[in-house]
Formats: C-alpha cells, sequence, structure tokens
C-alpha cells in the first residue's frame, strides 16, 4: 500500500497517523464445507481477521476520497501487522522501521459484544501483547480412595488454571 508523505512533526502536530490491523490466520481448520471461501490450509480467520483487513481498507478508502480536505502535510500509514496471535508481531515491523515518523497509531480489533456503529478509543497499550507460558505441574499420582497420600497434579493443575483465567 505505502506511506502517505508527511512533513518532520512540529512540536504539538500530528503528520503521520498509524493505522494497524492484523491480518493473520490460526492454526485452526475451517470446517464449515458451505463456505464459497472456505480455507484449503489448516489456518483460517476465525477472529475475524479478514474483517480487520477489510476496515482497515475501508478507512484508508475513506482517506483517499477525501484527500483534498486534509492538508498536504498530514498522511497515514497502514500497518498490516502479521502473527498477532503468535510470537513475533509487532516487534520484527518495529524493528523494520515502520513506526519511523509516526506521531500517533490507532491499532483496532473487532469485538463482538459491542454494538454497531460504535468505535472505541483507549489512550496507552491495551491489548498489547502476547505472552507464551510453559507450566508443567509434577506430582505423584495414587487412587482416588487414599487423596492424602498422592501429590495430585490434576488438582494442582486446575487450582493453576482458575487463578490464571
Amino acid at each position: 500500500m505505502g506511506t502517505a508523505k508527511a512533513a518532520p512533526n512540529q512540536k504539538g502536530q500530528v503528520n503521520l497517523v498509524a493505522l494497524r490491523a492484523d491480518m493473520d490466520g490460526l492454526p485452526i481448520p475451517e470446517n464449515n464445507q458451505k463456505l464459497p471461501y472456505k480455507t484449503t490450509t489448516d489456518y483460517a480467520h476465525m477472529c475475524g481477521h479478514d474483517g480487520h483487513m477489510a476496515t482497515l481498507l475501508a478507512a484508508t478508502a475513506s482517506f483517499v476520497a477525501n484527500r483534498d480536505k486534509v492538508p498536504s502535510n498530514k498522511g497515514i500509514r497502514l500497518l498490516f501487522q502479521p502473527a498477532e496471535e503468535m510470537p513475533g508481531g509487532a516487534l520484527p515491523m518495529v524493528k523494520e522501521g515502520c513506526m519511523k515518523n509516526v506521531d500517533e497509531v490507532y491499532g483496532y480489533h473487532n469485538i463482538p459484544n459491542f454494538d454497531e456503529g460504535d468505535i472505541r478509543v483507549c489512550s496507552g497499550g491495551f491489548f498489547a501483547a502476547v505472552t507464551l507460558v510453559k507450566i508443567v505441574v509434577k506430582g505423584q499420582g495414587g487412587h482416588g480412595s487414599t487423596p492424602h497420600k498422592l501429590k495430585d497434579p490434576i488438582t494442582c493443575a486446575n487450582y493453576i488454571f482458575n487463578a490464571l483465567h
């Protein structure tokens, strides 16, 4: 898509705004055989990522259609972020310079429990990271009739799960 030209930022002015949407497919096969656009791989857009891309393109189309109303030193940069739900995400993009000269960034995600047409904005980081955690629970099995004689890893793992959830 490229980048709209923007003049260097002067104190207090926003010249370049980045709009970010994620575009990754999740490692979940599409099992709905009736979909005309069914994926043929083991990855699918189960979280609305295709909708994210469509709305980013729609926002871009709106910007372009109204470009004559926008000062010539203002612009947008489109960030189609891969690997939102897996290791990688935004960090490789940032390291490659996608945020260079960006004054503000708006990332968005559809949320099904919002009313249609709602746009909600939060300052600061929001939905900002994916962290993978591996927890190994070790125990000593036994018989259910003598729970006092075992170190039950299932019960322990459930306590951990409930506390984290």
